[in-house]
């Protein structure tokens, strides 16, 4: 019987211990410097060229399993994960490296007290500041829909930010709350935008094999500007839902381009070449 009592409270610890579910649907490609999600609405979220996707090293956006000191980071917040989303747990290749996690709330966070309002422009989010240990944590709360909203945890040691700190989160935290309280902020598409002075964008029509999709999977839309150096720089990228591939029409600046159109796993379907003259 004892024994029986143990095994419950055992259970019961970890039970309350547990994090929230990383979503589905969640995509983060090379050379891009936003997390995107096809399944969930609203969920985009714009980070740094430096954090790059998780390939077995320390560094990288992991979609699927937190990093040592996150769970612990979590429950310091102490917000209510239910009806939460886990989106990512990053950390960037560069220095200073801290590490940044992101949840959405399908129920907004019952108790701001301690919280501080910022407002940006036409935009406003919540933070409060947390010591735990060694680490400086932040947590960026963004409401942005009538029940719900996103966090954005970031944390760093303390001695890595002396000089500015929390500067990288605050950025962040500005433009996502700008981003996400727009009526319309739920595109799957992302782009330089500038064109040279006193050059103007062309519509552009692509045309690829639809033969080559997978008639159930996502594909990506990869756009490159050739310098005319040796170097390409991505310009345009654009996730494509098989209801997305008919026709694509995008906007680009004059100059020479490299198209690819990629499977899900970003294996390279098809190359082409598109010409915009001025």
């Amino acid at each position: 019987m004892l024994q029986r009592v143990v095994i419950i409270l055992v259970l019961a610890v970890f039970a309350g211990c547990k994090s929230p579910r990383f979503a589905k649907g969640g995509v983060f490609v090379e050379d891009v410097d936003r997390y995107f999600n096809t399944d969930l609405n609203n969920s985009n979220v714009w980070l740094y060229m430096d954090i790059r996707p998780f390939d077995s090293k320390e560094t990288g956006l992991k979609m699927k399993q937190l990093y040592p000191n996150d769970k612990l980071v979590m429950k310091s917040v102490g917000i209510h994960t239910k009806g939460s989303k886990l989106l990512f747990s990053a950390v960037p290749d560069s220095e200073p490296q801290y590490h940044l996690i992101a949840l959405q709330h399908r129920n907004g966070v019952e108790k701001l007290d301690g919280y501080e309002r910022k407002v940006q422009d036409s935009a406003f989010y919540f933070q409060r500041d947390i010591t735990l240990g060694r680490l400086d944590i932040r947590h960026i709360y963004i409401p942005y829909r009538e029940d719900g909203g996103l966090s954005l945890i970031y944390y760093i040691s303390t001695e890595k930010h002396l000089d500015c700190r929390f500067c990288k989160v605050d950025y962040l935290a500005r433009i996502n709350a700008l981003e996400l309280q727009k009526k319309e902020s739920d595109s799957l598409r992302w782009q330089i935008t500038e064109c040279r002075d006193r050059e103007a964008k062309r519509d552009v029509r692509l045309e690829p094999n639809l033969g080559m999709f997978s008639s159930d999977q996502i594909a990506f839309l990869k756009v490159y500007l050739d310098f005319e150096n040796g170097n390409v720089g991505l310009q345009y990228f654009q996730i494509l839902r098989p209801a997305d591939r008919d026709c694509i029409e995008v906007s680009l600046c004059p100059g020479q381009y490299y198209v690819e159109y990629q499977d899900s796993e970003s294996k390279v379907l098809q190359r082409d070449t598109v010409s915009i003259r001025d």
